[in-house]
């Protein structure tokens, strides 16, 4: 779970008690099942993704995306956003997209993704790459704000603090650190 010295608020969470709330997987992902509050499935060829359509979340510089997953193996996801909703890929295109490693194991890992999508102004749309040949379950996926939605401090140009950087992550599974 997010925890910080910084408060998080949280814009938007997906937990999927209530279904797939709105995320659909492409064909490229089979077994697909929301069970016991997890999206589920197995991937079985070169594009495996998940795409919730019809957003409508103001995008600042301060938000990250948390996936709270497990997966049969290790590899890399991205996650693309966009504004728009129509054009050549549906609105999606690779420069709007950060990459993020999904760990393996039988546990469920908190992957933090740190979009940088301010420039986008609204996201109406998120899509979920993973990779060829893994089983997966997706617990949440979370856009969390940190500072609570508040507006940075301006007037803070010098910072000591020695061997702890603990209040500096905005996650303690990702080494980006915050000012």
């Amino acid at each position: 779970m997010i925890t910080s010295a910084v408060a998080a608020a949280v814009v938007a969470v997906w937990t999927f008690d209530g279904g797939n709330e709105g995320w659909s997987a492409n064909s490229h992902i089979t077994n697909v099942v929301v069970r016991d509050g997890k999206f589920q499935g197995r991937t079985v060829d070169w594009d495996p993704m998940l795409v919730r359509r019809g957003l409508d979340l103001r995008a600042t510089p301060w938000q990250v995306v948390v996936v709270r997953m497990r997966s049969s193996l290790a590899g890399p996801g991205q996650l693309y956003w966009t504004g728009e909703t129509t054009g050549k890929h549906g609105g999606f295109d690779p420069h709007k997209a950060t990459s993020f490693e999904i760990p393996a194991g039988g546990e469920f890992r908190e992957i933090v993704i740190v979009p940088f999508w301010q420039g986008e102004r609204t996201i109406r749309q998120l899509r979920l790459d993973l990779f060829d040949g893994t089983d997966f379950q997706i617990d949440s996926i979370r856009v969390v704000e940190w500072g609570g939605g508040a507006a940075p401090r301006s007037d803070v140009f010098e910072w000591t603090f020695g061997d702890n950087l603990a209040a500096w992550r905005p996650h303690p599974a990702t080494d980006v650190l915050y000012a």
